[in-house]
């Protein structure tokens, strides 16, 4: 689907074709997404079987939304 990834240079983080995939180990799986454009993003957990879309309402076009992104899909998962 991704054809080669390549490693961003964050442990177990790989980017290819617009999709970030990232390794949460053994007992939660890969999770696939793209962080989108201004505060949005989607990302699909396969071994759940559960996506998460959305988008942060931050007044800054820098906001993180990394953190409440990443808080959430290990409350889901």
């Amino acid at each position: 689907m991704l054809g080669h990834p390549v490693p961003t240079g964050d442990e177990g983080v790989s980017y290819g074709t617009g999709l970030y995939v990232m390794d949460l180990g053994e007992a939660q799986g890969r999770v696939w997404g793209h962080d989108g454009w201004t505060n949005s993003y989607m990302f699909y957990a396969e071994r759940a079987k559960v996506a998460m879309t959305g988008t942060l309402n931050q007044k800054f076009y820098d906001a993180d939304w990394y953190e409440p992104t990443e808080t959430a899909m290990t409350l889901l998962l």
